[in-house]
């Protein structure tokens, strides 16, 4: 059986976590948070900090006793229709954040101090240059599954509708776009349909700064259900200073980026289109087959060797293969022959460990071909995912599931793939009713749709 796969860039929805906000804070104390408010929006986080249980204090604009208000705090939130930041008030957050404060601001705000911590790059809002034009909501579609703030060291509620907020003051949303220009040492946690940065963290020091173009109010991404945790999540970071293997594990995983903005696959920072040719070397899976025996038998076929077969891929236009290490007798023999035809490769590592070693050309990691089908238990397969992404995490992890319980194990992987048989089985329909359906269940992932004969 050989199967080609295509890459398919897809804008999805998220997955909805179950989660509980009480007792989240990170410190046995109640956390000291100074809130800069705009004039009318006294109340924005009120029931995030009900949740979180922390102290606010809050002070108005134009913030003259600033470097008083911030001594002995953990964390300064700014609420939306700030006006922008001026240079010494720049100076001032971004030396609290250097001491080893956590900072999230919002909306207008958010783009001047963004332009300020990256050295005065061009950090700004607006259209990209295939924007059709017109006025229309620009919901938040995606978030990077890879940012510890989403995971460490509690998982972050993604709800399922767009974020914002259907019965919110729509007219004054629309036309808000995300991020324009901003450098990559930002870690991108969440995109809107246009694949523009709409909520990006960057560690200042010993410090976080969170950042969103977005105005929140009537937004989900205010409810208290999404921002306590996350902010919770902030502080837990700044207060760690990496000293949790979790939390070292997760700014290891973030920090590499194996999706590009526009949500295509990343292979040493290029972005790749998978054209592969699937269960290539798998001989000694072949040779232990009654039907191989037969066949051999017969005279009807033999099978070439794997040189030949890695070869005959190159030769055909296809840039990657895919192998099972279990059936590979010697897995580095075969990646070092595929670097030299210039092939990355996937290989099929049935969740074991230590990895095979490789130069280089490894493009995923995939854990089990259809964990579904091979009736791999969700835990187990959970559990083999984490110990891959912690031994390699600069690798994105790869998952194909067949059709059972497809969002239960595509949820844990970077890129997703679907698999469909137009030959013999058909219809050729089928592929792209797999691919759409993959599109709506994986969290807004990249889909490798399998076209199998």
């Amino acid at each position: 059986m050989k199967s080609l796969t295509a890459c398919m860039l897809s804008v999805g929805l998220f997955a909805q976590t179950a989660f509980a906000t009480e007792g989240s804070s990170s410190s046995s104390q109640p956390l000291r948070v100074l809130v800069l408010e705009a004039r009318g929006k006294e109340r924005q986080y009120s029931e995030t900090f009900k949740a979180l249980g922390w102290q606010p204090t809050a002070i108005q604009q134009p913030f003259t006793n600033l470097s008083e208000a911030l001594t002995g705090k953990d964390i300064v939130v700014g609420t939306d229709s700030l006006d922008l930041i001026p240079a010494n008030m720049a100076e001032q957050l971004k030396a609290f954040l250097e001491r080893g404060g956590a900072l999230f601001l919002p909306d207008v705000a958010a783009v001047g101090i963004g332009a300020f911590l990256s050295g005065e790059k061009d950090v700004r809002t607006g259209a990209p240059a295939f924007y059709p034009g017109g006025s229309r909501m620009l919901p938040v579609a995606r978030f990077n599954k890879r940012s510890s703030l989403l995971n460490w060291p509690q998982q972050v509620p993604r709800t399922p509708e767009a974020l914002y907020n259907p019965a919110g003051w729509q007219a004054n949303h629309l036309n808000k776009f995300g991020f324009l220009g901003l450098p990559d040492d930002w870690i991108r946690i969440a995109y809107n349909v246009l694949d523009q940065p709409v909520l990006a963290s960057k560690r200042i020091g010993r410090g976080l700064a969170i950042l969103s173009p977005l105005p929140l109010w009537d937004t989900s991404i205010w409810d208290a259900r999404f921002m306590a945790p996350l902010l919770a999540n902030a502080v837990a970071t700044v207060q760690s200073q990496g000293d949790d293997p979790a939390a070292a594990a997760w700014a290891a995983i973030e920090s590499a980026r194996v999706v590009s903005d526009t949500n295509a696959i990343l292979h040493g920072g290029d972005e790749v289109f998978p054209l592969q040719m699937s269960h290539v070397v798998s001989n000694s899976q072949w040779e232990n087959s009654q039907w191989y025996r037969d066949g051999l038998a017969s005279g009807r076929f033999t099978l070439k060797p794997w040189q030949e077969q890695v070869r005959e891929v190159a030769d055909v236009g296809c840039n990657t293969i895919s192998f099972t290490v279990a059936y590979t007798k010697n897995p580095r023999e075969v990646m070092d022959f595929a670097a030299s035809l210039k092939l990355m490769v996937k290989p099929d590592t049935w969740g074991k460990l230590p990895l095979p070693e490789h130069p280089g050309n490894v493009l995923m990691w995939d854990i089990i071909d259809e964990p579904d089908l091979h009736l791999m238990p969700v835990a187990e397969f959970v559990e083999f995912t984490r110990k891959t992404r912690a031994a390699d995490p600069t690798t994105p992890i790869f998952v194909n599931v067949g059709i059972a319980k497809f969002d239960e194990y595509s949820k844990y992987g970077d890129i997703i793939g679907t698999d469909a048989y137009p030959v013999p089985i058909g219809p050729l329909t089928e592929i792209s009713i797999r691919t759409r359906q993959a599109r709506i269940l994986t969290n807004g992932l990249p889909v490798v749709p399998y076209i199998q004969i």
